[in-house]
């Protein structure tokens, strides 16, 4: 049994006072963060982070930070022990029909994610109580991108004119566009690593360490840079320096990249 203490419940607390600083703010300069809710799970529960008022099929528990509610869900699925250790992804089948047309991610306990994130044989950022705030920073980033990109839109026409062009039509594209799940992690990374950086925490400096590790590593290995182009996660947390030191409005020029 996996059952989420206070402790985990005010850590989520903390990641999202950050998202509402002015400073991190700017980084949604489209607006609509409100909208965006946080499911944290266990093995019986669904803590849903919510500013909404009143949600079917869920009981309201509490008021928690800056006007969000706390609502719970009890469910009876069954949860893979991998899904503890990491943010987003889909751990409850169906989940996303009782939430039908709303934008949320799920996050594991606190103390879960870094107990599984500590059985990795070498050390890494995301092994304490800031790596784990900054995870939910990531899927917050994951959650504005999708609703401000339109993502799925540009990939379809893309696709439907390269139709176009084996049907015999002359069609063309002003040049290569990124892989949208490289585009995604990126601006979930850039969202994590600017947060992080603009704090100046002791996870940017310990994700910096580690990052330079796993880069002399991949220069190492005869086909490591070429690998790390075809993982999107290696490839977000890889260029994201290189795109904050480019581009100062990054923030912008991502939801109009591809």
């Amino acid at each position: 049994m996996k059952i989420l203490k206070e402790k985990d419940i005010r850590a989520v607390e903390e990641a999202i006072n950050l998202i509402w600083n002015e400073e991190v703010r700017k980084i949604f300069a489209s607006g609509q963060i409100e909208k965006i809710e946080v499911a944290l799970f266990d093995s019986e529960k669904v803590y849903l982070f919510s500013k909404r008022e009143g949600i079917r099929s869920f009981k309201k528990v509490r008021k928690s930070v800056l006007d969000y509610n706390i609502y719970k869900y009890k469910h009876k699925g069954k949860i893979g022990d991998k899904c503890y250790g990491m943010g987003g992804g889909n751990p409850l089948q169906g989940f996303d029909k009782i939430l039908k047309n709303r934008n949320f991610f799920f996050i594991p306990p606190m103390t879960e994610f870094i107990k599984i994130q500590k059985r990795n044989k070498n050390k890494n950022p995301w092994q304490t109580k800031e790596g784990y705030i900054y995870t939910i920073i990531h899927e917050f980033g994951h959650e504005y991108f999708s609703m401000h990109s339109n993502i799925k839109e540009k990939s379809r026409g893309l696709i439907k004119r390269a139709l176009e062009s084996y049907k015999g039509r002359k069609k063309e594209i002003k040049r290569l566009p990124l892989r949208p799940h490289s585009l995604h992690e990126l601006f979930a990374a850039l969202t994590e690593i600017y947060t992080a950086k603009t704090f100046k925490s002791k996870y940017y400096k310990d994700l910096k360490k580690f990052m330079q590790k796993k880069l002399k590593k991949i220069l190492k290995s005869k086909n490591g840079p070429e690998e790390c182009f075809d993982d999107e996660h290696k490839y977000a947390y890889s260029l994201a320096l290189l795109y904050i030191n480019k581009y100062i409005d990054w923030y912008k020029k991502l939801l109009k990249e591809f």
